[in-house]
């Protein structure tokens, strides 16, 4: 299967950092995010696309819905970024760098180049706009920048207000925050605020959407503004809120002018001054995207790797890496979510090991006392839904971050719980595992309650006795990480118990989990059993065979069994789906998702979470060849992408399932998904094998047979690593660990532990 790097729509720039989209009308949004740790602008192919603000509770409030940037002359209007139609424009560019992006756009003589970004320290959006006549005589033109705020959006209308700010010479509208249910009228006088700068004093301006839009137009079709041909200067009242400004120029023949626009929310006018100070400056504006880029290369520099499959290369180096920082940032927007975010700051410990440990650190105070932990967090509260899982993703964040660091001071580091009480962060990591312990149900398995990975199994165990296969291995797969790091703090009772617990809940799941062929997903409240052959919907579960690899389960060949059947139930040339015989009619005891439709998100969809789970038990098994085929099957440049509908550049959450019709293989939802950071670590971890341990680098790889030569270049520990793999026979009979061999600096290594030493280089060869 081919992996690509140009497309119908756009291709990867040459350093893999950039894709250049061809066309304001791609199949879908392709967006970008840009973002610091407190603002972030998605920002689309057109320059569509929302901002947000959040604070440390995480509570969000959104200013932007659109961008529009209009030029006028001899009373015809024209779109500048991608809104109209494509047969206006002699050239439309979109370049979506990691970290920011660049419209360019040439029509009726004008060429345009629009940057977008989100400085590293501030609350706010930067636009730099650069206009040049092209024609060999002067012209005059019109330029309408707009932004189409959300500001009234979040609650209502009825308290909106905008105007043009003499003062502070920006646009700036406001609106009552209420706090509760949209029909709840508690306030504390406190309001959102937003505002829109420009680098001098606009020939006009506006703040009602009206203004551009009249009541039925749209950013494809602005009604008033084709009409007026200027702005009205007008305020705005309960209604609601797009800021524009109006600029007027003479330009001569070849002659260029500049713009610098700023937009964000506010609360105070020394937060505009500030910002109008540091980036609407001359020459400030682009010091600031410097700054930016130094800090994108900076944080996407640690570990590479080299195959010889060049769009591979430059995707796990760049993007891969860069999404996987976002969601550590960013969680899933619209909410925090607990589980994710152990999940994401786990996965960061080889991108920005001092982020993963900072992340994952914030979000473990909002774990309870007893050790259980809550969906996520919004607004400022808990989020409540019952999910059985969360606990256990600490533990696998925690070893990570701690593996990766190799000494002690993060599992000290006192957190407060959130309703009580305070422990270190090893006290934490052993409340989550004591708490899912004593959570079991008859069968000695973990209750699934209202859904554990599979956020979609709501109903098979509301009644509190139903359980959960799959989040019993991983409470498998946890027990011998929380015994290592109890050896690291001298908690030998806790090594010893967990021990024990490992031998009973292995037993408990091999006694009720295997049903020939491959392990079930659970037991509902009434002891029904879920992923069983027996089940006419919903039979063979991928997450279960995967993860009895991962925790250890499978005796007498069961684990490989298992895998060989999921491959053969579940396989597609899309990648596989998540179960077999999806769920058509609604069951009570299953709940959820047997309501979505087959084919569609776990409910038989190709959910790239599960696929990097597979892909991982295939790299334990040394199943390298297996591993490599369904990786690039998720890949979203692969030839299983084709036709291509989503960005090339992000994973998705999933991608639709053979039961969805002419959807099948169809992009699902990109960027906010855990599955960036999990197909990086077992990309590092697994398929190179370059694995840390506490003693150092595990080296244990699954490289696929056709490459007979790669290679990995990181830091570990203060010391750096230029590592060599060369294969000189095929892999299907390099199964032995022996069959490897280690030669650092020119010495060959007893073991398959690199040796580690702060400020040492060390070049290692991996031959076989």
């Amino acid at each position: 299967m081919n992996l690509f790097q140009k497309f119908p729509q756009g291709a990867f720039s040459p350093d893999g950092e950039t894709f250049t989209i061809n066309t304001a009308h791609t199949p879908r949004s392709w967006t970008n995010h840009l973002w610091n740790k407190n603002f972030l602008s998605v920002f689309s192919q057109s320059g569509q696309g929302y901002s947000l603000q959040q604070d440390q509770n995480g509570i969000r409030k959104k200013l932007t819905k659109g961008r529009m940037l209009y030029f006028i002359e001899n009373e015809e209007l024209y779109c500048i970024n991608g809104l109209a139609s494509e047969a206006i424009y002699d050239k439309y560019e979109c370049e979506h760098h990691t970290g920011y992006s660049v419209i360019r756009s040439s029509i009726k003589g004008f060429s345009f180049s629009w940057t977008c970004f989100v400085p590293v320290d501030e609350s706010c959006e930067i636009w730099q706009l650069e206009i040049t006549n092209t024609e060999k005589f002067s012209r005059s033109v019109r330029i309408i920048a707009a932004l189409n705020t959300a500001i009234g959006e979040r609650q209502d209308i009825t308290s909106t207000s905008g105007e043009w700010n003499s003062e502070l010479e920006i646009l700036s509208a406001s609106n009552v925050i209420r706090h509760g249910a949209w029909f709840h009228h508690a306030t504390d006088g406190s309001k959102e605020k937003g505002f829109f700068s420009v680098d001098r004093k606009p020939d006009a301006y506006d703040c009602r959407r009206s203004a551009i839009f009249g009541p039925y137009g749209s950013p494809t079709d602005p009604v008033e503004l084709k009409k007026s041909k200027k702005l009205p200067n007008n305020p705005a009242e309960f209604e609601n809120i797009a800021f524009s400004f109006q600029m007027d120029l003479n330009l001569d023949a070849a002659e260029t002018e500049n713009f610098v626009f700023a937009n964000g929310l506010w609360e105070n006018p020394d937060e505009i001054r500030k910002v109008k100070e540091k980036y609407l400056s001359p020459g400030n504006a682009q010091k600031a995207l410097e700054i930016l880029k130094k800090e994108v290369r900076e944080n996407n520099s640690g570990a590479t790797i080299e195959t010889g499959e060049k769009a591979f290369d430059l995707f796990v180096n760049s993007w891969l890496k860069h999404q996987t920082q976002f969601n550590s940032t960013w969680a899933r927007i619209y909410y925090n979510g607990f589980r994710d975010l152990c999940q994401d700051n786990g996965n960061m410990a080889f991108i920005h090991l001092d982020q993963g440990e900072a992340r994952l650190a914030e979000t473990l105070k909002r774990q309870y006392a007893s050790g259980f932990a809550p969906r996520g967090w919004c607004e400022g509260q808990l989020i409540e839904q019952n999910y059985a899982d969360s606990p256990v993703w600490i533990v696998n964040a925690v070893y990570n971050l701690v593996m990766e660091r190799g000494n002690t001071d993060f599992l000290m580091h006192e957190l407060e719980f959130h309703d009580q009480d305070t422990g270190n962060v090893y006290e934490h990591t052993r409340r989550a595992v004591e708490y899912l312990w004593n959570d079991r149900g008859s069968h000695g398995l973990s209750r699934i309650h209202g859904g554990d990975w599979n956020d979609m199994l709501n109903g098979a165990g509301t009644g509190g006795k139903g359980e959960s296969m799959w989040l019993s291995m991983a409470l498998l797969h946890a027990l011998p990480m929380l015994r290592e790091l109890s050896g690291l703090v001298n908690d030998t009772q806790t090594a010893e118990k967990t021990l024990q617990q490992s031998r009973e809940l292995l037993d408990a799941i091999e006694s009720h989990g295997w049903d020939g062929d491959w392990y079930i997903r659970g037991f509902t409240d009434s002891g029904r059993t879920i992923g069983s052959k027996t089940e006419e919907e919903g039979q063979c579960y991928l997450n279960t065979q995967a993860w009895a690899v991962i925790s250890g389960t499978g005796r007498e060949g069961r684990a490989l069994h298992a895998i060989e059947s999921a491959e053969k139930l579940l396989d597609t040339e899309k990648g596989l789906a998540t179960l077999s015989k999806p769920y058509t009619q609604h069951d009570e005891e299953i709940g959820y998702l047997s309501d979505v439709r087959p084919g569609t998100n776990t409910n038989g969809g190709i959910y790239i979470h599960s696929n990097a789970f597979k892909i991982m038990a295939d790299c334990l098994l040394k199943r390298p060849d297996a591993a490599w085929k369904s990786l690039v099957k998720i890949l979203p440049f692969s030839e299983a992408r084709i036709p291509f509908s989503g960005p090339p550049y992000s994973l998705p959450n999933s991608y639709l399932g053979p039961e969805s019709g002419y959807r099948f293989g169809d992009y699902g939802g990109a960027w906010i998904t855990g599955t960036a950071g999990w197909v990086h670590t077992v990309i590092m971890n697994y398929l190179f094998g370059i694995r840390p341990v506490w003693n150092g680098l595990l080296v244990d790889p699954c490289l696929p047979g056709h490459w007979k030569e790669a290679s990995m270049r990181r830091s570990f520990r203060g010391a750096d690593y230029d590592i060599q793999f060369m294969q000189n026979t095929a892999l299907e009979s390099m199964n032995k660990d022996s069959e490897w061999k280690i030669i650092v600096n020119n010495e060959t290594l007893e073991g398959r532990i690199l040796p580690c030493v702060k400020g040492e280089f060390y070049r290692v060869e991996i031959v076989r």
